[in-house]
């Protein structure tokens, strides 16, 4: 805990952008800043579901050919990111307060056939010995928020650069639910529904640097690189309802929520924008890019179990998380 606690502080002095995603302009006016962004990112993981392959006969020998992970492939979809900011040009301190959503769903389905067998990756019960179809529900939803404040350590004509120090939080969600169909050694119908939930909590600080490179008076490109280190529970809970037959459905769980885990997240944006000032009193800055939000060893999803003593203890597979995707907005300087 104490090493956890150490990393934890040394992070607040790493000089490396937020969620608070803006980078500085030479121009600012003094005043009101108000940020305002739609996202259209999706989700990148890989947590597959299910497992198909093909069987070949070798005189006595049966072998696997042609094995090939299936994994829910989300698409892109919308969000929001929204803030409110003051800038001083005396000092040339930004102060922000950001908060960010986005949420998604996906499903994905496999099923055999005389060349194609399935096999079962989150099968706790072990009952299904020859499955015949698997489908999978993925969603996930990722809740932002960031206080920081920001400030240039070199401008020139075209050219600034400017760091940001702060706090982050976020609430992260993933879910996952797999059905499949079989049947048991029997040849008795087998229907299994497990569901898997995944979250992290998390608070700490957040450090960056942002830059701009003007390639006129109103017009730019602009870049931000984001490291933070947040601190916060993991809760963890895997359950599946095994149906044999006509029986009742019968349930076997995992869950874990007691740990407390340091969390990095990574996080870069480079991107176009444009500003226009309105009556030496207005600015807009209009802005397009694209974001790369990365977390690593996020899911911590149990792929296995051993029974000890009466009690379950998973074997915790930990699985990175990112979201990435195109932003476009700005912000008004009033």
């Amino acid at each position: 805990m104490k090493k956890n606690v150490l990393l934890l502080l040394l992070s607040s002095f790493i000089l490396v952008p937020a969620i608070t995603a803006d980078s500085d302009g030479q121009n600012k006016k003094k005043g009101v800043i108000a940020i305002g962004e739609a996202l259209y990112w999706r989700t990148n993981f890989f947590i597959p579901y299910a497992i198909t392959f093909e069987t070949t006969t070798q005189g006595a020998v049966t072998l696997s050919t042609n094995q090939k992970f299936t994994n829910v492939t989300p698409s892109y979809d919308p969000g929001f990111r929204i803030g409110l900011g003051y800038f001083s040009p005396s000092s040339h301190w930004e102060i922000d307060a950001n908060a960010i959503r986005f949420a998604q769903k996906k499903s994905d389905s496999t099923l055999a056939n005389d060349s194609t067998r399935i096999g079962l990756l989150w099968d706790f019960s072990s009952q299904i010995t020859l499955p015949t179809a698997v489908s999978a529900n993925f969603s996930d939803s990722f809740i932002g928020f960031a206080v920081s404040a920001k400030r240039p350590f070199y401008t020139d004509k075209n050219i600034s650069f400017g760091y940001t120090f702060g706090l982050v939080g976020v609430v992260l969600k993933e879910q996952l639910e797999i059905i499949a169909d079989g049947q048991n050694i029997d040849s008795i119908p087998v229907h299994t529904v497990t569901t898997l939930k995944n979250a992290f909590n998390g608070l700490g600080p957040v450090n960056a640097v942002n830059t701009l490179w003007k390639f006129s008076r109103n017009a730019g490109f602009y870049g931000l690189g984001e490291f933070s280190v947040l601190i916060g529970k993991i809760p963890v809970e895997q359950t599946q309802f095994t149906t044999i037959g006509g029986a009742q459905p019968a349930l076997f769980q995992i869950t874990q929520n007691n740990r407390v885990f340091l969390r990095a997240n990574l996080f870069a944006q480079i991107g176009i924008q444009y500003e226009q000032t309105f009556c030496d009193v207005v600015s807009v800055v209009f802005k397009l890019g694209y974001d790369f939000n990365f977390w690593p060893s996020q899911i911590a999803f149990a792929r296995f179990a051993e029974v000890v003593a009466g009690q379950a203890t998973p074997r915790i597979n930990a699985s990175d998380i990112g979201f990435h995707g195109f932003h476009f907005g700005g912000y008004l300087t009033f």
